[in-house]
């Protein structure tokens, strides 16, 4: 099933044995085009700590809560660290590259046994890019519409991003989809088009209806919007 990836932020993260926060942001990897971790954050949030959910921990989406297979122990321990003599306090330290960056003031962090600090996942490497950072980046193609960056939507099966959702700016003013290999990076936070597409021809297909293409499945969504005829530019 195809799901907003935008819509997910914000969204109450479930324990097996109980609520364990909020998505903050969604990090992707950038050559593939597939989620590589949900940041969750404790409710209320504490910005300085947070805490890397990886996509085959999560059992299962029902909007607005997400189900992860962990425990709500599992998940504040996922950082390897956690407050002196809090141990239930849910605070999540920030973690990259296996360290910790990022804590409360005047808090010594330790484990609960007093160990060294437990292993993570993988933490973000260069090619990873987060979701709120992508949102309302400027998209141009080499000659045709310019636009901003509305949404990505991904298989809720194999976290695998299948398209990119352009608004167009003036004077077309439509949510267009696009595939993600033909994404590229430019200045600063400027995404590209690789695709020749002709402006006429890739504005006559049909416009993004969330309310008739979300929650389908993605060979519905490219019979609908790219039917087989007009696949080749």
């Amino acid at each position: 099933m195809i799901r907003s990836l935008k819509e997910q932020i914000g969204s109450i993260l479930r324990a097996v044995d109980g609520e364990s926060g909020r998505v903050k942001d969604v990090l992707l990897n950038g050559g593939n085009w597939f989620v590589r971790h949900l940041v969750a954050v404790p409710h209320p949030p504490r910005l300085e700590c947070q805490a890397l959910i990886l996509p085959r921990e999560i059992s299962k989406i029902r909007e607005p809560e997400i189900f992860t297979v962990l425990t709500v122990e599992e998940i504040e321990a996922r950082t390897g660290v956690r407050p002196a003599g809090v141990l239930s306090s849910g605070i999540w330290p920030l973690v990259v590259e296996g360290r910790v960056v990022s804590v409360r003031m005047g808090e010594e962090m330790v484990r609960p046994d007093g160990g060294q600090a437990g292993p993570v996942p993988a933490a973000p490497r260069d090619d990873v890019m987060a979701l709120s950072g992508l949102l309302g980046s400027e998209m141009v193609w080499d000659d045709g519409p310019r636009g901003k960056l509305y949404d990505l939507l991904f298989d809720d099966d194999l976290w695998l991003i299948r398209f990119a959702v352009v608004a167009l700016a003036d004077p077309e003013r439509k949510k267009m989809l696009v595939f993600p290999n033909w994404i590229g990076r430019g200045a600063g936070n400027e995404l590209t088009v690789h695709v020749e597409l002709f402006k006429g021809r890739f504005l006559r297909r049909p416009e993004f209806d969330e309310r008739k293409h979300l929650y389908r499945r993605y060979e519905d969504i490219i019979d609908d919007i790219f039917p087989f005829e007009n696949l080749s530019p």
